[in-house]
């Protein structure tokens, strides 16, 4: 399973919905793997750098369709 999102590891869904999952699958008794794919944590949500910016959009894209 994958998680994907633009905004910052820790600033988007991911911290809250990853631990929902984890309740999920252990309740049915499930093996699971959730991987991330999206920008790594950081203590602003923007990269102040446009250019950055679309490299790691490219990135994150070029990493969800290659699955």
């Amino acid at each position: 399973m994958v998680w994907t999102q633009e905004e910052p590891k820790n600033m988007g869904a991911f911290q809250h919905i990853y631990f929902r999952f984890v309740e999920l699958f252990q309740a049915d008794g499930m093996k699971w793997d959730l991987k991330y794919i999206g920008r790594p944590e950081r203590s602003s949500p923007a990269t102040g750098s446009i250019y950055r910016h679309k490299n790691e959009q490219a990135e994150i894209i070029k990493n969800v369709l290659s699955l």
